[in-house]
Parts: C-alpha cells; structure tokens; sequence
C-alpha cells in the first residue's frame, strides 16, 4: 500500500519528548472554534484535500524574546479534510518540519471525526532532530476516517531573521492559502508575490 504523509523526514538523530503551551493569537480567532462543525465539500477522488492554510509572521515580539535574539513570530495553521478511506488508511503520522533557527513556541493540534466529536491529540506529539539541524513536530498513531478534518496551529519563535521567501507549494490540494506579515511601524519590508498570485495589501492599526 501506497503510504501518503504530508512531509517526509529523514535522517533521525534523537527523538525527544515535548511539552506544549497552546499560545492565545488574535490573527485568526474565528478559525479555531471551541466547538468546530466539519466543512461542507464537494466529493473528490483525492486522498485529503487542505480546507485551509495560513501562515502569519509577526515582528511584534517580547522585549525578553528579542534581547535572546528572537526577531518575529511564525504561526502556521492548517486544516486537513481526508476524503477518502486509501487517504484514512495511509494517514497515521502528521510531521510538521520547523527551521534550525525555530523554536516551538507553542501547539493546538485536534481530531474533528465525521460524527462531530472532538479529539484533542497534543498528548501524541513528539520532537525529532534531525541531523542537519532542523527539527520535526510529530503526531503519531493517527486514526482517522474519511470525512474527518485534522486541524493544528503551530506557532513559532524564529532566531536572527528579518528576510527570506515563504514558499506555499503542497501537493495536496488548497481551496485557501494565505500569508500574513504583521510588523511595528518602525520596520519597513518589500513584499514581493511570483507571477500569476495577487498583489499584496497593506492596512494600518494602532
């Protein structure tokens, strides 16, 4: 059987155990739901089928964290439909990858099953280094079912970075993908999009 994971790693070198602290964000309160309803789709022959996935960089960090070296914060968040029973049956590990310079800041990572009922899952996360540095989130012995939406928020804190490229490219098919630069006032950045994505936009608060 053809094994589907949504990141492959390789070359583990140590595998420890984690302690997680969900982080309160205000960028996207109206996602994370303290009771979720499953989205409606249309049926599709694919395995999953990602609903929804944000990324957010945000300059605005503790006076604490930047005097460590810490430049910004990086939130992920992803919701992952499985569509099929081949796409149940080979989804039993999610891997989220983060940066040699990331750390984990904090993780909400829950089991939405096609009856409506919950399952909180940070209890099966584990951290992996990997041995050029990078480190990966683990949630392994995943049961999951067709119709089912797995959903995690994973937030960041990333060392001595005020620049580089984010790359949205999955595999999986995306019905929405969005990025998010959030900065003080006294920071200014170039934002540049590939061919054929919209342009940017820019508000002001505070």
């Amino acid at each position: 059987m053809k094994k589907w994971v949504l990141l492959l790693a390789v070359a583990v070198i140590a595998i420890l155990p984690l302690t997680l602290q969900a982080q309160v964000n205000s960028y996207f309160p109206e996602i994370w739901k303290e009771k979720p309803v499953l989205h409606t789709v249309a049926a599709t022959d694919d395995p999953y089928t990602t609903l929804d996935y944000r990324i957010v960089r945000d300059f605005n960090i503790s006076a604490r964290e930047k005097a460590d070296g810490y430049t910004h914060y990086k939130t992920i968040y992803k919701n992952i439909k499985v569509n099929t029973q081949a796409g149940a049956d080979s989804l039993t590990q999610l891997i989220m990858s983060a940066e040699y310079n990331e750390d984990l800041r904090g993780l909400r990572l829950r089991l939405l099953h096609s009856n409506g009922e919950v399952t909180e899952l940070n209890d099966q996360v584990r951290m992996v280094m990997l041995s050029d540095h990078r480190k990966a989130i683990i949630a392994n012995n995943l049961e999951v079912e067709p119709g089912c939406e797995l959903e995690y928020e994973l937030n960041l804190k990333v060392l001595y970075n005020y620049s580089g490229s984010e790359y949205l490219q999955s595999g999986i098919p995306a019905n929405k993908v969005s990025f998010t630069l959030v900065a003080p006032k006294n920071l200014d950045f170039r934002v540049k999009t590939s061919p054929g994505l919209p342009a940017p936009t820019d508000s002001t608060a505070g």
